[in-house]
């Protein structure tokens, strides 16, 4: 069977060619959306990653367009990430592997909240467990009602996946950023709770904020861990495949990030 990449992003062009970059091997078409806000040379600088490109107009959250933008691919499956999401290695090899099966019509992919580095990542409410229906038979089953942190209705026969993804969103942003952005998402859905509990909002905030700004841990059992992420001038994303949480060391870091000069981040308050 056939599966489409699906991503809607604002995040930039470089960081998220280098995200996409790795499902080339098993992907039969990756296809990108990009906010109908953007001019015509920012938009175009996004073709490096996809095969096809749309533009779309942002309202209130992106979910809004999740209904039309799968309507738009191709592929018998489609897999959806952000453009602050990274495939896992061990989720890479598994595809082709998942969408032959004829007997399962969406799977919940498990998602990693990387923190306070790339080295580990959260392992307590409302981070974990997270899993996301992101990859879906591309079919007339599927259904969105376009509400903010929400995918697609439940569509049985389904199975929850151990091949993770990984959440870069608390790495690219500043606490003040990560503030304001649960502040945007409490507007529009307050009280919202995690599937395993603990508020939806509060994913942004896994540290608070000292009166000078600086950052301190905020809950008793979050990851903790004393190795820094390595940072590479070079290529903007690098996958480890040990997954273990909250390691004592690593040798390497799960997800491996340029600076943020040369990923050409800017500032992601605006929310997928």
């Amino acid at each position: 069977m056939t599966l489409s990449v699906l991503c809607l992003t604002h995040f930039p062009a470089a960081q998220v060619t280098a995200l996409l970059r790795q499902l080339r091997p098993v992907a039969d078409e990756i296809v990108l959306g990009v906010d109908s806000r953007l001019g015509e040379a920012e938009a175009a600088k996004y073709w490096a990653a996809a095969d096809r490109l749309m533009r779309y107009e942002f309202v209130d959250n992106a979910q809004r367009a999740m209904a039309w933008a799968h309507s738009q691919c191709r592929g018998e499956w489609v897999l959806r990430l952000d453009g602050d999401e990274v495939v896992s290695p061990a989720l890479l090899s598994a595809l082709p592997r998942l969408v032959a099966r004829r007997d399962v019509l969406q799977y919940y992919v498990l998602r990693r909240w990387l923190f306070p580095d790339a080295n580990g990542w959260l392992n307590e409410l409302p981070w974990f467990p997270d899993y996301q229906n992101w990859l879906v038979r591309n079919d007339a089953t599927l259904w969105f009602d376009g509400r903010a942190h929400t995918s697609a209705y439940e569509t049985l026969p389904a199975r929850y996946l151990e091949e993770p993804i990984y959440h870069l969103n608390l790495l690219l942003m500043t606490g003040a950023e990560r503030i304001a952005k649960m502040e945007i998402y409490e507007g529009r859905r307050a009280g919202l709770l995690a599937p395993g509990g603990g508020s939806v909002n509060r994913f942004y905030l896994p540290v608070a904020l000292r009166p000078d700004g600086s950052e301190r841990r905020a809950g008793g059992r979050s990851c903790r861990n004393s190795c820094r992420a390595r940072r590479s001038p070079g290529a903007a994303t690098r996958i480890d495949d040990r997954t273990t949480a909250c390691p004592p060391r690593r040798d390497r870091p799960l997800v491996e990030l340029a600076p943020a000069s040369a990923r050409g981040l800017s500032s992601p308050v605006g929310a997928d």
